[in-house]
């Protein structure tokens, strides 16, 4: 027998343990299936966006339905277990009996549960008054309609609480960066003067003075400052130069982090807009599911190849009328 070693914290530990049930065809916990699968309509957005992730493994879903059924005794108690998941039963167009998910997804009931048409049939025996799945799709996209306006609300919520935050920290960069400017003006300044003075003295006054302007070391000497000057002037430059260019990267880090805010609400926004426009044709009596059009929407085009032009280059040569 051989210990491994498993550095996770807990929730990594049940995602794994998750799998292994899921792995091995065990009878997976109700712990882990009420985590991961309820009904969509009271969620929060974030639990909606983990919610779409659960509902797309099958296995999931499948021990969901069986841990419904076997929990359940009759049609009121097998009904209530479903919603509780997100799943809401219906009539087929077999006379049979499914369940929709919030997508408008169809399951057939006695397949997903794992047990027989038969055994559906003892415990919902009136299957006429269930309704029928596009009256149920209809339902499922009024009330989805509503949840999903909901979340663009939570959304633009939650960035409005962002933005005061980064608009503050945008006053804060800009004012101690204005700051660091004036702090490195007023040291260069009187770094200047000092070393004016300095260069100043070198050159020498009274009668030395007259007799170094004969003997040319004045020249020398002033052309030696003015050299200096030059390169203190240099320095002074790429210290600005520098500060400039590090200001400049900090005000665009910052500028991502507030594109990133942005371009996440704008995302947001978008991808419930194509999900609400499917549960409105949902809404409004088309059959497909709303996962199916939300699908086709975020699809990309696909540019329509010139036919015309691929039947002439599939032409061999022409007839050859040299003799």
């Amino acid at each position: 027998m051989t210990a491994k070693n498993l550095p996770f914290f807990k929730r990594r530990l049940m995602e794994v343990s998750k799998e292994l049930y899921l792995q091995h065809g065990w009878d997976v916990p109700k712990g882990i299936v009420n985590q991961a699968l309820r009904n969509p309509l009271n969620f929060s957005r974030a639990e909606w966006q983990q919610a779409k992730r659960a509902m797309a493994d099958p296995q999931l879903v499948k021990a969901m339905f069986k841990q419904a059924w076997q929990s359940s005794d009759n049609a009121e108690t097998l009904k209530a277990a479903l919603e509780e998941k997100g799943f809401f039963l219906a009539r087929g167009d077999r006379r049979g009996v499914v369940a929709l998910d919030y997508q408008g997804e169809v399951y057939a009931l006695a397949r997903w549960s794992g047990v027989k048409a038969k055994d559906v049939k003892d415990r919902l025996p009136d299957v006429n008054k269930l309704p029928s799945v596009q009256e149920r799709r209809e339902e499922i996209a009024k009330r989805m309609s509503a949840q999903l306006q909901k979340y663009a609300v939570e959304i633009n919520k939650a960035y409005h609480r962002k933005h005061p935050s980064i608009e503050f920290k945008r006053t804060q960069l800009v004012e101690r960066h204005r700051d660091e400017r004036k702090a490195l003006d007023d040291r260069q300044r009187a770094r200047w003067e000092q070393e004016t003075a300095v260069r100043a003295a070198r050159l020498p006054r009274g009668m030395g003075g007259l007799w170094s302007r004969i003997t040319g070391k004045y020249s020398r000497i002033r052309t030696q400052n003015e050299l200096d000057a030059w390169q203190c002037y240099c320095r002074d430059q790429a210290e600005r130069d520098g500060l400039v260019s590090r200001q400049l990267d900090e005000r665009q880090q910052l500028q991502r982090a507030v594109k990133r805010v942005r371009d996440q609400r704008s995302k947001d926004i978008a991808d419930l807009h194509l999900e609400l426009s499917a549960y409105l044709s949902m809404q409004r009596g088309h059959a497909a599911t709303a996962k199916v059009k939300a699908d086709i929407a975020k699809q990309p085009e696909t540019p329509k190849k010139d036919k015309s032009r691929e039947r002439d280059r599939s032409r061999g040569p022409g007839p050859d009328f040299n003799l």
